[in-house]
């Protein structure tokens, strides 16, 4: 048990209160819970991925991608396969997505921000 030393007090019977109180804070384990400690970890959903109307490459590319029988298949697992493509396939799907921009009457270029 660690020594505490008592400040001076005006009469004993304070002093013996102290006294007491420091017994009572020294002899209390203290616990922590570490369940109020961990992290809770966002799981990754396991509905069927929406894809927006939006035309981008990564859409483009995840419409083929439910049309090739990945209909219920999570937003993770698509995100897996487009982090997977080499960037030669993430061009092709930029190149369909400029063209049906074009076609539309929107002007511009495609910028995907999920291309790496």
């Amino acid at each position: 048990m660690t020594q505490l030393s008592l400040p001076e007090v005006q009469s004993s019977a304070d002093a013996a209160s102290l006294a007491t109180k420091v017994e009572l804070v020294a002899a209390t384990p203290i616990t922590i819970d570490s369940k109020n400690d961990i992290i809770k970890k966002r799981q990754p959903s396991t509905k069927p991925m929406r894809v927006s109307a939006k035309i981008t490459a990564r859409n483009l590319c995840a419409f083929d991608w439910q049309s090739n029988g990945h209909q219920k298949e999570p937003a993770s697992a698509f995100a897996t396969y487009w982090n997977g493509l080499s960037k030669a396939d993430k061009e092709v799907y930029k190149c369909k997505a400029t063209a049906q921009l074009k076609s539309s009457g929107i002007v511009g270029t495609v910028h995907d921000v999920h291309d790496e």
